[in-house]
């Protein structure tokens, strides 16, 4: 509303204001551009009221909703040390034995940002033919997870939050690249497989860069959807 409707009235009054600077007939501009102020302070006011009334209407559901978000946070990132078999005293204990959840998600969103999301590369490669599928399936209940809140609450999400949610989703779907579409080359010996055209070792790699990357992507979006 106010670049549509706010910013054009107040130009049009200021311009009635340069041009009775000029030109002064009979008070005539001097009473459009007080007219136009006027409706701008009413839309403005109006509007305003409007707004603080919605926000105090829907106050409860935006808090039950970001609860819900912090959840969904935990999980991605909980999803992932699990799913690369990283145990939680990797986490700082101490923090945990405090029994703060704010610093709890604080120290989560930590472990994903300074070990985790740096040494994805790692641990993909360090990963057997048998974790593969289990990573894939933490991965969908993400996506999955991301999909079910977008369906639900996208109404009372705001635009950056939906952003987030599909980027979450996006990445999390197009991780698993490897394991969907070459299995056999997911935590095996590449000289193993027997391959015509791109060398297996290759086909390999990319997937791993792949992974490592939309990994990385869910879980940077992840973590900014805390405050968003």
């Amino acid at each position: 509303m106010w670049l549509t409707l706010v910013v054009p009235l107040t130009g049009l009054a200021a311009v009635a204001l340069a041009i009775h600077a000029v030109w002064d007939w009979d008070g005539l501009l001097v009473n459009v551009a007080t007219e136009v102020l006027g409706i701008i302070i009413t839309v403005a006011y109006v509007d305003w009221i409007l707004r603080r009334h919605e926000s105090a209407r829907w106050q409860g559901t935006q808090e039950r909703l970001g609860q819900r978000l912090q959840v969904f946070v935990n999980y991605t990132i909980s999803s992932m040390r699990t799913a690369f078999g990283i145990d939680m005293r990797a986490l700082n204990q101490n923090i945990l034995a405090m029994g703060d959840v704010k610093l709890a998600e604080q120290e989560l969103s930590r472990f994903s940002r300074e070990s985790l999301e740096p040494g994805l590369r790692s641990l993909l490669q360090d990963m057997d033919a048998a974790s593969w599928p289990n990573l894939a399936r933490s991965l969908q209940s993400i996506a999955a997870r991301a999909d079910e809140i977008l369906d639900r609450y996208s109404w009372q999400l705001n635009p950056r939050q939906v952003e987030l949610l599909l980027d979450v989703q996006s990445a999390a779907q197009a991780a698993p690249y490897l394991w969907v579409v070459f299995p056999e080359l997911a935590g095996t010996d590449p000289s193993t497989v027997t391959t015509s055209g791109t060398p297996p070792d290759v086909i390999q790699a990319g997937g791993y860069d792949v992974a490592t990357r939309e990994i990385g992507t869910m879980l940077s979006a992840a973590r900014e959807l805390r405050d968003a």
